[in-house]
C-alpha cells in the first residue's frame, strides 16, 4: 500500500460527493433502503467513535499499568478493541455497498472496486471473522522499559501443538503481537485510502459535488489523525522493520489539515533499554506452555 494524501476540510469530500447523488443515479437503491451518504456518515462514525473508545481506554490501562493497580482497564481495553476490529470489517462491507449502490452487485465497476480495496479490508475481516466465532480472545501485552511503557494486542489462539498464544490464523507463525502505535496509524491510513477509492468509484458513475452541500467527514478525520499523531513512534521488535507510516497534523491560513502517508523516511523505534513483557491474561494460562509474545526472542 502506498499513498500520500492531505485532508482538508475544504478539499475533496466523500460525504458531500453521496450526499449529491439524485435520486435517480443510485440504480440499485430498493425502496426502505439507506442511501448512500446515510450508509457512509453512520459507518464512519461508528468507526471513529470504536477508536475514541479504545484511545481512551488505552489511556487508562496505561495509567493503571504505571500505577500496578487492578483497576478492570484491562478487561475494558480489551471488549473496546474488539468492538473495534468488528467495526472496521462492518466500514469495508458497507463501502462496498454503496459502490453496489451506483453500479450494481454484479456490475464490472463493483467488481473492480471490492478488488481494489483487498489489500486494505482483507486483514481486518480476517481478524473479526475469527473473533465472531472465538469472542474475548484479545489479549493486551506491554513492553515495560524503564522510561516508557509499550502497549499493544494478540488475538489469542492455539497453534498446532495446541499451545496458546498469538493466534497463527490471524498473526501468521511469528509469536508477534500489534503495537498500538503502529496499529492505529495503520487504521487511519486504512480509513483514508478507502474514502479515496470509493470517491474515485462513484465519481466514475457521473456525480459531481455540489459544494453548497455541508460535509463533516474530513474535519472528523484531521481529528482522529491529531490523536493518532499523539501516540509514541515506538513500535514492537518484529514491525522495527522498513519505515512507520507518518501522521502530520498541522494549521494554516487556511485552517487544519492532515497529511497521511503509508511510508516515510522516520525509521521505527524499539523500545529503550531492556524490557519487561507483561500480558493480561489468566494466571493459569501463564505456564510453561503459553506462548507469551518475544519471549526468549
Amino acid at each position: 500500500m502506498n499513498i500520500t494524501k492531505k485532508i482538508h476540510p475544504q478539499g475533496k469530500s466523500l460525504l458531500r460527493l453521496l450526499r449529491s447523488t439524485p435520486d435517480n443515479l443510485a440504480p440499485a437503491l430498493s425502496e426502505g433502503q439507506r442511501p448512500p451518504a446515510t450508509i457512509y456518515a453512520l459507518s464512519l462514525t461508528r468507526t471513529l467513535r470504536r477508536m475514541d473508545d479504545v484511545l481512551d481506554g488505552l489511556k487508562a490501562y496505561t495509567l493503571s499499568t504505571q500505577l500496578g493497580v487492578h483497576d478492570g482497564a484491562d478487561q475494558n481495553l480489551a471488549a473496546s478493541t474488539e468492538e473495534l476490529l468488528t467495526q472496521l470489517a462492518r466500514h469495508g462491507d458497507d463501502c462496498r455497498s454503496i459502490v453496489s449502490a451506483y453500479f450494481g452487485p454484479e456490475a464490472d465497476a463493483s467488481r473492480r472496486f471490492a478488488s481494489s480495496i483487498k489489500s486494505l479490508t482483507e486483514a481486518r475481516e480476517l481478524q473479526a471473522r475469527y473473533l465472531s466465532q472465538h469472542s474475548g480472545r484479545v489479549c493486551l501485552i506491554s513492553f515495560m522499559a524503564p522510561s516508557v511503557i509499550i502497549s499493544g494486542f494478540f488475538i489469542e489462539g492455539p497453534d498446532a501443538q495446541g499451545r496458546l498464544g498469538p493466534c497463527p490464523v490471524v498473526h501468521g507463525e511469528q509469536n508477534a503481537a500489534f503495537s498500538w502505535n503502529l496499529f492505529f496509524r495503520k487504521v487511519l491510513i486504512e480509513l483514508v485510502s478507502l474514502n479515496s477509492r470509493v470517491y474515485e468509484a462513484v465519481a466514475g458513475a457521473g456525480i459531481r459535488e455540489n459544494n453548497a452541500i455541508t460535509a463533516s467527514e474530513n474535519t472528523d478525520l484531521i481529528r482522529m489523525a491529531k490523536r493518532v499523531s499523539e501516540l509514541p513512534v515506538y513500535v514492537f521488535p518484529d514491525e522495527a522493520r522498513g519505515t512507520l507510516p507518518a501522521i502530520a497534523v498541522k494549521r494554516d491560513v487556511q485552517g487544519e489539515s492532515a497529511t497521511v502517508a503509508a511510508s516515510s523516511l522516520k525509521k521505527p523505534l524499539l523500545p529503550p533499554g531492556r524490557c519487561t513483557i507483561s500480558v493480561s491474561a489468566e494466571a493459569e494460562k501463564l505456564g510453561e506452555g503459553y506462548r507469551v509474545p518475544y519471549a526468549g526472542n
